[in-house]
């Protein structure tokens, strides 16, 4: 039940608040590594995440 309710959420989520909390929480990278990854600031991921949550 909760796993629905995670896909839903994610699935409202906007481009890139969804790219980076899928990249850090469901793949289980490091903000460091998503920060690379999307080319941006460690912060910026963070900033992201946050919003996502």
């Amino acid at each position: 039940m909760r796993g629905h309710e995670l896909e839903r959420a994610c699935g409202s989520l906007k481009e890139p608040f969804m790219s980076a909390f899928e990249f850090v929480f469901i793949d289980g990278r490091s903000y460091e590594e998503a920060a690379a990854y999307f080319h941006c600031g460690p912060g910026t991921v963070k900033s992201r995440v946050n919003r996502a949550r």
